[in-house]
């Protein structure tokens, strides 16, 4: 465990840097010394530098103890942004034109920023489309192959058609000539049937006469 001497050393310093960085912020802002402004600066840097290690110290230290320091050490961090503060204050009465500078600077970047956002939003937007019009070329080149599948479908359909209507056609032709040949031979067998009666007349008539 370490000292306790050491925690309140540190308390000690803290204090003391309080009391100097305040005296030496209300003479900068009666004067206006820049020097002293400057050394304000210092100070706090050195006084959160202690405050660090004075939190560090308090992890340090026994259970019952801690809420005692952990009070004093918030007391002091206190002060230090009231101090912080008071330095801001001071610089932008003593440097407004660094404080313009500064609002541009914030102007020219929150501007950027909005700038970068709208061509963000311009990207993605376009990106969308691109992709939108992918996704239509695709649907296209499917609709595509369905109607070649189609046109090949309806082709073959076709050319079976086709081969029926010319398998129909030569079977009437044929039945056509079968038809002719049948009259054909009715005729030859009228004809015969004809002529044989003429001839049996014929001799029985010269026979009994």
């Amino acid at each position: 465990m370490q000292s306790p001497h050491v925690i309140e050393d540190n308390n000690r310093e803290a204090s003391l840097l309080c009391k100097e960085t305040r005296s030496l912020l209300d003479e900068a802002e009666k004067s206006g010394d820049d020097m002293i402004r400057k050394r304000v600066e210092e100070k706090l840097k050195h006084l959160s530098k202690t405050l660090d290690t004075y939190k560090t110290l308090i992890a340090s230290e026994p259970v019952h103890k801690r809420d005692v320091w952990f009070r004093r050490h918030q007391a002091k961090w206190n002060e230090y942004e009231d101090l912080r503060k008071g330095l801001q204050r001071l610089g932008a009465k003593m440097h407004p034109s660094s404080n313009s500078a500064r609002d541009a600077l914030l102007s020219g970047a929150r501007k950027t920023i909005s700038q970068v956002g709208n061509a963000w939003d311009e990207a993605t937007s376009i990106a969308r489309s691109s992709q939108m019009i992918s996704d239509l070329q695709k649907q296209g080149v499917g609709v595509l192959g369905n109607l070649s599948e189609q046109k090949d479908t309806l082709k073959a359909a076709r050319r079976k058609l086709l081969d029926v209507l010319n398998t129909l056609g030569v079977s009437r032709s044929l039945l056509s000539v079968i038809e002719r040949r049948q009259n054909i031979d009715k005729y030859i067998v009228y004809g015969g049937i004809a002529v044989t009666l003429l001839i049996l007349i014929t001799l029985l008539y010269f026979r009994y006469t």
